[in-house]
């Protein structure tokens, strides 16, 4: 709306004159007028004190006629101070894992939903370990920062390698770059309202995050991360040592953490989204973007899990059925994604 006012502005400027010349005039200095004389002489006094300021002047006005500072510095500024304090914390955590979802997407689609994923939250720890950490941080929020790291680091990592050794195809197409950057801009957002957790603790400075709960919390985070870890190895040795290429005959994983339930992997990453909401939970107090982002999140995180279990286990059966050894491991592993529950 301002660039439209300067621009009829603009337009109108050389026709004013004429408009006034039709309207009653009275030959009464303004104090505008007395004004601009008064500044002609001062500047016909002091020539140099009068270009100085009007170089000062012309400098204040931003190129572009825009007063919104874009440069990175101010952005990266912006961003930080949104962290740390203030109602715009997740969308500057959000613009964090963007910075590492956006061209990882744009290269490869499916990078978003896997290595984009593990890698734009061991950003965000990091980021926000960096930024909101201090000498007088709580340990549990310390911890929980650090975990996100590990977590996100080993599984993107994970992910490429896998890509790597399989050199698998997918059937999901690249689509355009603007479908992409939406996508990857939606994705982004998802990430930051996982991690959310760690930010208001970070953030906290009252004793609640150190309490029990929040303690509990992480070292459930931990146990969630280095589960599913072992349970990603166990299975990419497998799978590669297997003789077995086509994949019609079940050859394992069927021990270690596979007797645990039919998908430890995907157990160990629920338990780590849980650990990490429980150890952030006690610094929310009546923050409602905490509550929402953090809810929503983990919400998000367990449904996709669930779904993502379900969906394996029918392949699986559809697939192995019959066979003698994938019978008898899944009649000693009687779960399939939560023990104790069927």
């Amino acid at each position: 709306m301002q660039l439209k006012a300067i621009y009829f502005i603009t337009l109108l400027a050389p026709n004013i004159q004429h408009v006034v010349s039709f309207l009653p005039q009275q030959h009464v200095p303004s104090d505008t007028t007395v004004q601009h004389h008064q500044e002609q002489r001062h500047q016909q006094q002091h020539p140099s004190v009068s270009t100085n300021l009007s170089q000062q002047a012309a400098r204040s006005i931003p190129r572009g006629g825009s007063a919104l500072n874009m440069s990175p510095s101010s952005m990266v500024s912006t961003i930080v101070s949104s962290m740390q304090t203030g109602p715009w914390g997740i969308l500057a955590l959000s613009a964090v894992t963007w910075s590492v979802v956006l061209p990882l997407t744009l290269y490869k689609k499916i990078y978003g939903i896997g290595v984009a994923y593990g890698f734009s939250v061991a950003a965000a720890g990091l980021t926000m370990l960096k930024v909101l950490s201090t000498s007088t941080s709580s340990q549990s929020s310390l911890l929980l920062a650090k975990a996100c790291m590990f977590y996100g680091a080993r599984l993107g990592s994970y992910l490429l390698l896998r890509d790597y050794l399989r050199n698998s195809k997918t059937t999901i197409k690249n689509g355009s770059i603007s479908s992409r950057i939406t996508f990857s801009a939606s994705l982004a957002l998802f990430y930051a309202l996982l991690t959310t957790p760690v930010l208001y603790a970070l953030r906290s400075t009252n004793g609640a995050v150190d309490s029990s709960i929040s303690m509990a919390g992480a070292s459930l985070a931990w146990t969630g991360a280095i589960l599913e870890a072992i349970a990603d190895l166990h299975k990419l040795i497998v799978k590669q040592s297997s003789s077995e290429k086509d994949g019609k005959k079940f050859t394992g994983p069927d021990t270690w953490t596979y007797r645990i339930c039919r998908h430890p992997n995907y157990l160990g990453e629920m338990i780590f989204w849980t650990g990490l909401f429980l150890g952030g939970a006690g610094s929310f107090g009546k923050s409602i973007p905490a509550w929402l982002g953090s809810s929503f999140g983990l919400a998000g995180i367990l449904s996709i899990m669930f779904k993502a279990a379900s969906g394996l286990e029918g392949k699986q059966t559809e697939k192995y059925e019959g066979q003698e050894r994938y019978d008898t491991w899944k009649g000693k592993a009687k779960y399939s994604l939560i023990p104790f529950i069927r």
